[in-house]
């Protein structure tokens, strides 16, 4: 192999790696994201059960 063709698979190589470790850093971002977004929906479900109690207690099903 020619240094030339050595010199471009090594810059390729090191394209590749540095697209996977942003994929991995977004993929990290998404996943904190996702937990933010699960715990907002239990806090919304959470109100809407006590609403429905509230209305089921006082009698306006």
């Amino acid at each position: 192999m020619e240094w030339e063709e050595i010199r471009l698979l090594e810059e390729k190589i090191e394209k590749v790696f540095e697209a996977y470790n942003k994929i991995k850093e977004e993929n990290k971002r998404l996943k904190e994201e996702n937990e933010i977004l699960k715990e907002q929906r239990e806090e919304v479900r959470s109100r809407v059960e006590r609403i429905i109690n509230k209305l089921e207690a006082l009698g306006l099903d």
